[in-house]
């Protein structure tokens, strides 16, 4: 990417999530330092940046693991180059949970408790998600640019309103929020 000519439209992403999630859950992918050294790179070229807190898997330890991970991003990477952060709880269609076991025996977090919502997709309960949410979007919001859009990706309106206090909608639509962010 160094070297283009991207005339600052080109946005380069990277999913996070805590260190012992990405070593025992994203084989052969690379460390969180890693992928914060290629972001720097990246804004160093004067690329924007995007983050994906996707997914949030709840596990012992959570709060203090998310929270090690935004620190380190932020004591990392430039929070003015970063353009959008995004926030997914772990859901999944209920199919992947047979296909999952078997590429992946060692991966325990498909035997939590999950309920089916009504997009079909197995999802922690509601409570959980947004205890999840408010305590990530805090932590985001205590370093994030001003101009940085947070968001939720893959969640319903009532989600929106009770963690963020608003909806898509009545920003002028997810489209708008992120448009305004770069």
């Amino acid at each position: 990417l160094e070297g283009l000519d991207h005339q600052g439209r080109t946005l380069v992403a990277w999913s996070l999530n805590r260190p012992p999630i990405m070593d025992r859950e994203e084989l052969r992918t690379a460390s969180l330092d890693e992928r914060l050294a290629a972001a720097v790179r990246c804004a160093e070229w004067g690329y924007q940046l995007a983050f994906h807190f996707d997914p949030i898997i709840l596990h012992p330890g959570w709060q203090e693991g998310y929270r090690y991970t935004i620190d380190r991003l932020f004591a990392t990477v430039p929070a003015e180059a970063i353009a959008w952060i995004s926030l997914g709880a772990l859901r999944y269609l209920p199919a992947l949970k047979q296909i999952a076991g078997l590429r992946f025996p060692a991966s325990r977090f498909f035997y939590q408790e999950f309920i089916d919502g009504l997009d079909g997709k197995r999802r922690y309960f509601r409570s959980e998600r947004v205890a999840m949410y408010r305590f990530i979007l805090e932590e985001l919001r205590r370093r994030a640019h001003a101009r940085t859009c947070l968001y939720f990706c893959m969640e319903n309106d009532t989600i929106w309103r009770e963690v963020f206090g608003f909806t898509p909608e009545e920003q002028g639509g997810l489209p708008a929020m992120l448009d305004r962010s770069v």
